[in-house]
């Protein structure tokens, strides 16, 4: 979320070529959006050790969810000094981190209780 506020201001057309690689263009946002996917996947894989509770870390994801959705709402409602946040590239932001929070959340309740049942 960091990044997409500083990229907010850095970059006046988020979808404008950022790099062209042998014909691949990338924009902002796909960089953006790119590094969100590995970022969740990583905190997904972090969750995933048997025998660690780590519901601390899935309510910490749950939380920044939450804060994004909230945000969102808020700009599409038209609150003026969150309109940076009222866009496809916040919307797309948001769902990564709201599908991350819920696998989290199933992958840390399956080894908990891989962990309590072969205890």
């Amino acid at each position: 979320m960091i990044l997409y506020v500083i990229g907010k201001f850095v970059f006046s057309d988020p979808r404008a070529t950022l790099f062209d690689i042998l014909g691949y263009r990338l924009a902002w946002v796909e960089v953006l959006l790119l590094a969100a996917a590995i970022v969740a996947m990583a905190e997904q894989l972090k969750v995933a050790r048997p025998g660690i509770n780590n519901t601390s870390e899935v309510l910490y994801m749950g939380a920044i969810a939450i804060i994004q959705l909230l945000l969102f709402t808020l700009a599409v409602a038209k609150v003026e000094v969150l309109s940076i946040f009222d866009n496809t590239e916040f919307l797309l932001l948001t769902l990564i981190n709201l599908a991350q929070t819920a696998v989290a959340y199933q992958i840390n309740s399956a080894t908990l209780m891989r962990s309590i049942t072969s205890s």
